[in-house]
C-alpha cells in the first residue's frame, strides 16, 4: 500500500503546482490583478505546504473510499467528492472573506481552475490505486507455508477451499454460510 499511497500523493502534488502557478500567476495573472483578490507578493512556500497537506488528505480519502475501483470509475467518484469540497473552501469561502472587484468574476475563473485541476489529478490518483490488470489478478499467490496438507484436507472435507486463493465450493457466492450466531443463512 505504501507505494500506491506515495504514487497517489505525487499524482496530486506534481501536477497541482504547475497548474496552479500557470493559472494564477501566468495565464490569468492580469485577470486576478484586476479582481484585486490576491496579494502582490504571494508566498510560494505556503502554497507548497497547502498542496502537500491536500495531497496527503486526498490520498488518504481516495485510499479509504475508492481504492481498487477501475481508473474511470474511481476518478469520477473521487472528483464528485473532492471537487465540490475544494470549490467550497477555495471559491465560496474566499469570496465570503476577501475584498475583490468582482465576486462573480472570481467565481467564474476559480470554478474553471477547480474543474481543470480535478480533471487532471482525479484520473492520476485513480491510476495509482487502480485494481491490477486482469492477468495479474488471476494469478494465484504462492501457497502460504501455514496452509498445510492437513488444512487443505480438512477444508475440502467441509466444502471449503483447498488452497488460500480458492473460493468455497458447493454453490459459489450463493452458498449457505454460518452467521455469527452459528445459524445458516443464504449468501448474497
Amino acid at each position: 500500500m505504501s507505494t500506491r499511497f506515495l504514487l497517489a500523493f505525487l499524482a496530486y502534488v506534481l501536477p497541482t503546482f504547475p497548474i496552479g502557478y500557470l493559472w494564477h500567476l501566468a495565464v490569468f495573472k492580469d485577470h486576478y490583478e484586476a479582481l484585486q483578490v490576491y496579494r502582490a507578493d504571494v508566498i510560494i512556500p505556503f502554497g507548497l505546504a497547502a498542496m502537500a497537506i491536500q495531497g496527503l488528505v486526498w490520498t488518504f480519502v481516495y485510499w479509504r473510499l475508492f481504492a481498487g475501483e477501475s481508473v474511470l470509475r474511481g476518478a469520477v467518484k473521487f472528483a464528485a467528492v473532492a471537487a465540490p469540497l475544494a470549490w467550497s473552501f477555495m471559491v465560496i469561502a474566499v469570496a465570503a472573506k476577501h475584498r475583490m472587484a468582482s465576486v462573480s468574476g472570481f467565481f467564474l475563473i476559480e470554478t474553471g481552475f477547480i474543474a481543470l485541476h480535478y480533471l487532471v489529478v482525479s484520473p492520476l490518483i485513480a491510476l495509482a490505486f487502480a485494481r491490477p490488470a486482469r492477468a495479474e489478478r488471476d494469478q494465484p499467490p504462492a501457497v502460504s507455508p501455514d496452509f498445510s496438507r492437513d488444512d487443505r484436507t480438512a477444508c475440502a472435507a467441509h466444502g471449503g477451499p483447498t488452497a488460500p486463493w480458492e473460493a468455497p465450493r458447493g454453490g459459489g457466492a450463493r452458498s449457505s454460510r454460518l452467521s455469527a450466531g452459528g445459524t445458516r443463512r443464504r449468501g448474497r
